[in-house]
């Protein structure tokens, strides 16, 4: 196979993988709400599994195993349906898991291409935490039912610690822009999208956290720009915000910043 069509084919791999990786992205952050869903759960596995398949082909290892195991952890919602319960330390992990296939696929998409410095550095960090989602989904599924179906009640927001706000207020407020972004851009869309926003902006508020009003603020602005397509506004949106969040909990508050993308929305 000559040098140009190598490139053609590479170029359809990275298209058709991005593609998969906004069906897994979304998927992840309702998964609380899709997990019981058959139709949703196959539309992940079938995600990461022809990611995991052009990977191959190509010969692109790092890609393949990352994909794998995600394809692994969606088998086993598909297979045991309803009976993993989904919570925040589970999304996390598998987030932690998306991210580092993004990471590999745009690394793949510069100009310096994919280096096996750059996929060993990659797979070393992912290592340990596919062995700890694989361990984690274990431990779930014997945990057996919680014993009340009743949610907990929400602490009145004064004892609200930093880290309770970015743990379960906003995974539920990401829940609930992914729904609105669903929607398409509808009359009313944008201003739910930016009440949603709001409670973000105001946690930023309540706890002095420059990065994350910015990037709240810089949210806000790209909803207001009617040019802003909102398909594209939604991957970038959900994506920054999800970074962020998990930049907090990481105690990384200072590092969270919106991305140029997102700025160029604004």
């Amino acid at each position: 196979m000559n040098e140009e069509a190598q490139k053609r084919i590479l170029g359809y791999f990275i298209e058709e993988a991005r593609d998969h990786l906004a069906t897994i992205e979304q998927g992840l952050l309702s998964l609380r709400d899709s997990v019981s869903d058959p139709e949703l759960i196959n539309e992940l596995f079938r995600a990461a599994h022809s990611i995991k398949g052009g990977a191959a082909m190509l010969a692109l290892a790092s890609i393949q195993r990352t994909a794998h195991r995600l394809e692994d952890f969606f088998n086993v919602f598909r297979s045991r349906p309803g009976e993993v319960p989904v919570d925040q330390h589970l999304e996390t992990l598998l987030l932690r898991v998306f991210d580092g296939l993004a990471a590999l696929l745009d690394e793949l998409q510069s100009p310096r291409g994919l280096t096996q410095e750059f996929s060993n550095a990659t797979l070393a960090e992912l290592e340990p935490v596919f062995q700890e989602t694989e361990n984690y989904i274990q431990s779930l599924l014997g945990a057996g039912p919680v014993a009340s179906s009743a949610p907990a009640a929400p602490p009145p927001p004064a004892a609200r610690t930093l880290q309770q706000e970015m743990a379960e207020v906003v995974p539920q407020q990401l829940r609930q822009m992914l729904e609105l972004f669903k929607r398409g851009d509808q009359p009313g869309i944008r201003e739910q999208l930016r009440e949603a926003n709001a409670v973000l902006k105001q946690i930023g508020q309540a706890h002095h956290l420059a990065g994350w009003q910015q990037l709240t603020e810089t949210f806000e602005q790209a909803l207001g720009n009617p040019d802003a397509d909102l398909r594209t506004l939604a991957l970038v949106a959900l994506r920054d915000l999800k970074q962020g969040q998990q930049l907090i909990l990481d105690g990384k508050a200072e590092q969270v910043a919106p991305s140029s993308e997102l700025q160029q929305l604004a």
